[in-house]
């Protein structure tokens, strides 16, 4: 997924809601923890705080 097709996916939903990250399944969760720049991708980190 690219960065233009996140933000287009992202911005059919309320703005104000949380997002979070989670297993293909949709059993457990935890939040982002970080976005970098890296060559040619951009990689979102898991906050460690995980749920399950």
């Amino acid at each position: 997924m690219t960065v233009k097709q996140l933000i287009q996916e992202l911005s059919k939903y309320d703005q104000d809601k949380i997002v979070i990250l989670t297993e293909p399944d949709l059993i457990g969760w935890d939040n982002i923890g970080q976005i970098v720049e890296d060559g040619s991708c951009i990689k979102i980190s898991f906050d460690g705080e995980r749920e399950d």
